[in-house]
C-alpha cells in the first residue's frame, strides 16, 4: 500500500472534524464511518464519532462510541476526558445511563 493509502482513514477523520465544526452534522458522521471502515480500530474516529453526538444531543450514541474507543484504548486521554463529562452532563440533566452497558 501506498503511503497516502496507509493515511487515508486520518484524511476521513481531519474532514469530519472540519465538517463538524462547520455545523454538518451528517457529512461529519459519514468522513467517520469512511474513516473506521478503512480502520475499524482508530480511536480517534470514534472519539471524533462521541463528540459529534454529544453536540448533536445523541448523548445513548455518544456514550456508545466512547465506550468503543475505551475498549480499544482505555487509557485515549480525550476519550476519558469525553466520557467522564458526558456522564456528568447526563447526570446534570438527568438522563439515565446505567441502561445503556451493553
Amino acid at each position: 500500500a501506498s503511503s497516502t493509502e496507509n493515511h487515508l482513514h486520518q484524511v476521513y477523520n481531519n474532514l469530519g472534524n472540519i465538517y463538524r465544526e462547520m455545523g454538518n452534522f451528517p457529512q461529519s458522521e459519514e468522513m467517520y464511518f469512511k474513516c473506521l471502515r478503512l480502520k475499524s480500530d482508530y480511536v480517534p474516529a470514534f472519539n471524533n464519532l462521541g463528540l459529534l453526538y454529544i453536540a448533536g444531543g445523541e448523548y445513548y450514541r455518544a456514550l456508545s462510541v466512547l465506550k468503543r474507543a475505551l475498549a480499544i484504548d482505555p487509557n485515549f486521554p480525550s476519550a476519558v476526558s469525553n466520557f467522564q463529562k458526558l456522564q456528568l452532563l447526563m447526570n446534570f440533566l438527568d438522563i439515565p445511563f446505567s441502561s445503556l452497558f451493553v
